[in-house]
């Protein structure tokens, strides 16, 4: 499916109110998109075929679907076409209010990089068409690009390799607050490499239900953790002979207390009772510590 004409995307305000009004939604119900790319070699960021991965739209749109039936209001599907970064920067010429800051949950599926190196680094997600010149974005770290929450965004899942490596942490909030009173409630993202198949779909159909009325950070945390690999006598990982998928949830806060809370109890059904994070001073995360994955040369040790 290609993506939306940005005149499309402007009559979206209106279309939502519609169906809204149409459909029988829970007490707090969210607007949703997905933006995933399965094919980049017919784009001119990445050429190369055997980049593509053509299940990975369908693990994004399991839960985007599922979402749906929960109740929510399916507001965007956005498939290669001309996904590029102005859909998710903020800046001059940036559109993320139009876009990923538009919805209040998304979930991004795309190849990730380390954009920046080392104890500075932050997510970066490859585009498929480039925009300025540019092919990716930079969430976090030193010196991001990206900066969401600030409009209606709350939760934003990122299908992505190191989208949540434990060395970005401590900057991973500074795309979660762009000074204003809003914030963006809820990362979650993998420390090293993720897997990519449709055999991973319910994974992310589970992560919807999960985190329908349960806290969302463990929703991801648990539906995604996966072993691969492990040696026979080593069923366990004690020895590290599995690789390892390593989901991460992440939220902030005024207080320590209230990025905990925010962590373990917000959930698609209730975000909107905790209301916007009051401050962004104290992070709290959620993942298996000693985690070993694939594409990092260590394990998750915040």
């Amino acid at each position: 499916m290609k993506a939306s004409n940005w005149w499309q995307r402007l009559w979206r305000p209106l279309l939502a109110l519609a169906l809204c009004a149409a459909a029988h939604s829970p007490t707090w119900a969210f607007k949703v998109d997905m933006y995933a790319i399965g094919n980049w070699s017919a784009g001119d960021c990445d050429t190369n075929p055997d980049d593509n991965r053509p299940s990975w739209p369908g693990m994004a749109q399991a839960w985007y679907d599922r979402m749906g039936v929960q109740g929510h209001t399916k507001t965007g599907k956005f498939v290669d076409g001309n996904m590029n970064l102005s859909r998710f920067c903020t800046g001059a010429g940036c559109a993320d209010s139009s876009w990923i800051d538009w919805p209040d949950a998304a979930m991004i599926a795309v190849h990730g990089y380390d954009y920046g190196g080392g104890g500075g680094g932050g997510w970066g997600g490859l585009m498929r068409m480039k925009w300025n010149g540019k092919c990716g974005t930079q969430f976090g770290g030193l010196s991001p690009n990206m900066f969401v929450g600030d409009h209606n965004l709350k939760i934003l899942h990122a299908s992505s390799c190191v989208s949540a490596n434990d060395d970005y942490l401590p900057n991973l909030r500074k795309s979660m607050n762009n000074g204003g009173a809003k914030k963006l409630h809820m990362f979650t993202g993998f420390h090293g490499c993720m897997w990519i198949s449709s055999s991973y779909n319910n994974d992310y159909k589970q992560t919807a239900i999960d985190g329908q009325w349960g806290g969302i950070a463990n929703s991801w945390v648990k539906n995604h953790y996966k072993k691969f690999g492990c040696a026979w006598w080593d069923p366990f990982n004690w020895y590290k002979t599995c690789t390892e998928q390593c989901p991460v949830a992440y939220t902030i806060g005024s207080s320590s207390s209230a990025a905990l809370t925010r962590l373990y109890y917000e959930s698609y059904g209730n975000a909107l009772a905790f209301g916007s994070p009051g401050g962004s001073s104290w992070y709290a995360w959620m993942g298996y510590r000693g985690c070993k994955p694939a594409c990092v040369d260590h394990a998750f040790n915040p």
